[in-house]
C-alpha cells in the first residue's frame, strides 16, 4: 500500500509551461489588436568562437522596421536579474549592429510587477558598463504594454513609434 504523498511539480518545468504560454498570449494580444505582422518571432545572437567557447543569447520576439531592431523580452517569473544578465550578454553580442538602432522592450507577466526593479537594474549596467552607451531599454507590466496595443490597435507605424521613442 501506498502512503499519500504530495506531488509536485519541479519549478523549472512549471516556469516552461508558463513561459510558453504567456508567449503565446503576448502574440494573442498583438493579433487581437491587428499588430501580429509586424512580429519576426525569435531572435539569437552568438559570440564568435568555436564550440565550447561560444556564447549566445535569444530574446522571445522581435520587430524590425528597416534598420531598427525591437528585441522583446517576455519575464514571466519575476526575474529582474536575469533580465539584467540577459540584456548586458545582449550589448556585448549584438557589436555589430548600431546600438541607437537597438531598443530592448521587458514585458512582466508577474502580477502587478513594479517594472522600477527592472528599470533601476539595468540603468545601473547602462551607466557602469557601458558608460550610458548602451542599448536602449524599457519596461512594461503586462497591463501597460496592453494598454498601448489597444491605444494603436492596428495602426503599426504609431505603434512603432511609441517603442522606438
Amino acid at each position: 500500500m501506498y502512503k499519500d504523498e504530495k506531488v509536485s511539480i519541479n519549478p523549472k518545468y512549471r516556469m516552461r509551461i508558463i513561459a510558453g504560454n504567456n508567449e503565446k498570449r503576448f502574440y494573442d494580444m498583438c493579433k487581437d489588436n491587428l499588430l501580429s505582422e509586424l512580429l519576426r518571432g525569435k531572435k539569437s545572437f552568438y559570440s564568435d568562437g568555436i564550440d565550447d567557447n561560444k556564447v549566445s543569447i535569444s530574446v522571445d520576439n522581435s520587430i524590425e522596421i528597416g534598420d531598427k531592431k525591437i528585441l522583446i523580452e517576455i519575464d514571466s517569473g519575476n526575474m529582474a536579474k536575469l533580465i539584467v544578465g540577459q540584456y548586458t550578454l545582449l550589448n556585448i553580442l549584438c557589436n555589430s549592429i548600431e546600438k541607437s538602432n537597438i531598443v530592448f522592450i521587458v514585458i512582466h507577466y508577474y502580477k502587478d510587477y513594479n517594472t522600477k526593479r527592472t528599470e533601476k537594474n539595468l540603468k545601473l549596467v547602462s551607466k557602469a558598463v557601458f558608460n550610458d552607451n548602451g542599448i536602449r531599454f524599457k519596461v512594461f507590466n503586462i497591463k501597460e504594454f496592453e494598454k498601448i496595443c489597444k491605444k494603436n490597435k492596428g495602426n503599426k507605424d504609431s505603434f512603432i513609434k511609441q517603442l522606438l521613442s
